[in-house]
């Protein structure tokens, strides 16, 4: 055989071999949606002193969770801090600006997940350009993932002098796997 007649056999089983990968590949994952008309992502500021707490939500986020047949196999979430609603407005102002979550500058928080078992998820958060690695309590059910669990916001250097460091984060995920 001359070399071209074997360079277009060795062509065409990279090509088949290729093909036959991402059809198995495909055969085996699951595309998962979110509801996000029933989903949500929520936290809870409190006064040091515990007098006083906040809850709000982010209305604007976009997650991507990539599954097998039996596990789900990343997640990753950028949530759009610009999105922050207290319900109050001169708070919503004040929590956008450069006293808290300076939304011009970091206009996202971030996390991908680097493990995920039925009872957690360790991953990395990105707030306010720092990242570190953070172990989140799940719940998984056959069409939702939730938790309640907090943040230490002094691990990103945040110091917010009379609220407590730690933030509460609240989120239900209603999935539909296809």
């Amino acid at each position: 055989m001359g070399k071209m007649k074997i360079k277009k056999l060795v062509a065409i089983f990279l090509t088949i071999l290729i093909g036959t990968v991402f059809v198995f590949w495909l055969l085996n994952s699951n595309q998962i949606e979110i509801d996000k008309e029933k989903s949500y992502i929520s936290f809870k500021g409190s006064a040091l002193s515990g007098a006083r707490s906040q809850s709000g939500k982010f209305d604007k986020w976009d997650i991507e969770i990539v599954s097998n047949k039996e596990n789900i196999q990343s997640i990753f979430l950028e949530i759009h801090t610009a999105s922050l609603d207290t319900g109050l407005s001169e708070l919503n102002k004040n929590l956008r600006s450069q006293n808290f979550l300076e939304v011009k500058k970091y206009p996202l928080i971030t996390f991908y997940s680097e493990s995920i078992s039925n009872e957690q998820i360790i991953g990395n958060l990105t707030f306010k350009g720092k990242t570190k690695e953070i172990e989140i309590p799940i719940q998984i059910t056959k069409d939702q993932i939730y938790s309640t669990t907090k943040v230490d916001v002094s691990k990103f250097g945040e110091d917010y002098g009379v609220i407590d460091e730690n933030i509460e984060i609240n989120f239900k995920l209603f999935m539909e796997i296809f």
